[in-house]
This record gives C-alpha cells, sequence and structure tokens, in this order.
C-alpha cells in the first residue's frame, strides 16, 4: 500500500503569485483565441497550445493551494513547457508568456526553499520538460 506524502502549508506569496499566474495566462489566452479564432481557423493549432499554457497554470495553482510537496517540481514542469511555446512561438504570441514563464519560475524557486526540494531536482524537471515540449512540438508541426 502506497504512502501519501505529508502536505506542506503554501505561504500567502504562493497563492498570491499562483493566482496571478492562471488569471494572466487565462486572460492573455481568451483574449488572442477571441482575436485570431475570426481569422484562422484554431484546431487542432494553435488551439492545443493555447489549452495547455491555461491547462499548465491552473495544475500549478491547484497543487500549491492542494499543499502539494511536488509544487516545486510543477513549478519547473511548467516554467519549462511555457518557455519553449514562448520561443518558438516568439514571431506570433509567444512573447507574451515570458511574464508566465517567470512567474513559474519565481513559485519553484519559493516552492524549492518550502518543500526542501534540491535545485538539481528543479532544473532536471525544468530542462526535461522543455526538452519534451521542444520534441513534440516540432514533432507536431512537421505532421500536420
Amino acid at each position: 500500500m502506497a504512502t501519501s506524502q505529508p502536505t506542506v502549508p503554501p505561504r500567502l506569496l504562493e497563492k498570491l503569485l499562483s493566482g496571478i499566474a492562471l488569471a494572466y495566462g487565462l486572460t492573455i489566452t481568451t483574449g488572442f483565441w477571441i482575436s485570431i479564432a475570426p481569422h484562422q481557423s484554431m484546431w487542432p493549432f494553435p488551439g492545443l497550445y493555447f489549452i495547455e499554457v491555461v491547462f499548465l497554470p491552473a495544475l500549478l495553482a491547484f497543487s500549491v493551494f492542494r499543499g502539494s510537496p511536488q509544487r516545486a517540481r510543477i513549478a519547473s514542469l511548467s516554467a519549462g513547457c511555457v518557455s519553449v511555446f514562448s520561443i518558438l512561438g516568439a514571431m506570433s504570441v509567444g512573447l507574451a508568456y515570458i511574464p508566465l514563464v517567470l512567474l513559474a519560475l519565481v513559485m519553484a524557486a519559493v516552492g524549492r526553499l518550502v518543500t526542501r526540494e534540491t535545485l538539481a531536482q528543479c532544473a532536471a524537471f525544468f530542462v526535461g520538460s522543455a526538452a519534451l515540449q521542444a520534441l513534440g512540438m516540432l514533432f507536431l508541426v512537421s505532421v500536420a
């Protein structure tokens, strides 16, 4: 039988940053969706990417408010994925998501201090998620 890890109570700063990240991601993505949808098809691309950049901050906020001991890793994973989206989409909407990357990195740093994660663990999640995101995006674009 698996045992669950104890929750680590979130700090007010973590709650505030996760709320800001979620609100920013949802607002900017909704604005882009509304402005782009009348001019081009949104499915499958860029719709899938837009869903992802809303889902990741939502997952991060959920992990913070739940007090997950894994929230520094989730923040690192979110920062890695969204940073690749920002870089590869820099010629269109990607640069607008840089504040979301920065918020996730700050949350990873704060979460790392609270949950006692090592820098190497968080860096591994950031680099690993960024690499998988880049490979996935390039593969999907090549077959679409």
